[in-house]
Formats: structure tokens, C-alpha cells, sequence
């Protein structure tokens, strides 16, 4: 789950000449934000298991590998029956959880909180366990370090405009 509120965005008060704390509603750029996590940045660390973030995702046990592929042939890392995947791109939920978002108006959270047993997945994959190697999802670039505070200030702006 990524959180992003006021307090994280410290570039902002570098960009713009009035607090932040005057603008009351942020939702419309937590909206851009979390589009873009979606269709880019979750879309592909999928994609490229890990790669577009990261260095790639750590493979798959000897062990586990032999048996995904026996029952799950071809299915790529962390795509065993889509669900995670889906839960993190799409609108997607089902009984056990899915797409979460919370976009309220001075922070945001979005994310997966798809669950299998009690524990949620994403969680699980992005802190990795003794057993298991951690396979982050949530990881920005410098694109977007750079690209969503650009978001912020530019919302910013046309707000100050609308007043």
C-alpha cells in the first residue's frame, strides 16, 4: 500500500510561493496520482517482474517453481492466479479483498488489501517473510518522485487561478 498526505511532500513547499495548507481538497491530483500508479507504475513492475522499479524480483524457489509450473504453466512471478495483480491495476474485488483506495482530502492510500487467510498479499510480497523474499510492487522511480509532486503544484496552481 503506498500512503502519500501533505506532510511527505516537501518538494511542494519548495515549488510553489503559498502553503500548501491553504489548498483544502487535494483529491483531484490524488486522482492523476493514483492513475498513474495503476496504468504505469503497477502495471509495469508487473509487467517486467520488478524490473521497472527495481532490479527484478528475486526468482522462485527451485522448489516452488517446479510446482507452479506443473499446476500454473507459464505464469509469470506474483501472477499465480491474476487476482494480484488485478488487485492492484484494476477495479478489481472479490470476497477477499482487491483494489483499496482511500482519497481523501489532505491524504491518499492505494493499494491491494487482497487476502489469503488472514494475511494480506501485497504485504506479504512487499516486505518479503523468513521463508520469502521480498517482491516489491510499490517502489517509484525517479520519474515519479519527480512527476507527482509536479502534480500536486500543478493543481495547486489552477486552484489559486479558480479563487
Amino acid at each position: 500500500m503506498l500512503k502519500i498526505n501533505k506532510t511527505e511532500l516537501q518538494q511542494v513547499y519548495k515549488l510553489v510561493n503559498q502553503p500548501l495548507l491553504s489548498i483544502k481538497d487535494l483529491r483531484p491530483a490524488w486522482l492523476v496520482i493514483r492513475n498513474d500508479l495503476r496504468n504505469v507504475v503497477w502495471k509495469q513492475q508487473f509487467e517486467t517482474e520488478g524490473g521497472y522499479a527495481g532490479s527484478g524480483w528475486e526468482p522462485l524457489s527451485d522448489k516452488y517453481a517446479a510446482w507452479k509450473e506443473k499446476h500454473y504453466p507459464g505464469k509469470p512471478i506474483l501472477q499465480l492466479t491474476g487476482q494480484l495483480k488485478k488487485s492492484f491495476t484494476e477495479d478489481f474485488r472479490g470476497s477477499n479483498g482487491g483494489y483499496y483506495q482511500l482519497l481523501a482530502p489532505s491524504f491518499m492510500e492505494v493499494g491491494s488489501d487482497l487476502k489469503v487467510g488472514k494475511y494480506n498479499l501485497g504485504l506479504l510480497h512487499q516486505t518479503g517473510t523468513e521463508n520469502m523474499p521480498a517482491r516489491k510492487v510499490v517502489e517509484l522511480t525517479s520519474r515519479e518522485h519527480k512527476l507527482y509532486p509536479e502534480i500536486i503544484v500543478e493543481y495547486i496552481y489552477k486552484s489559486m487561478d479558480k479563487g
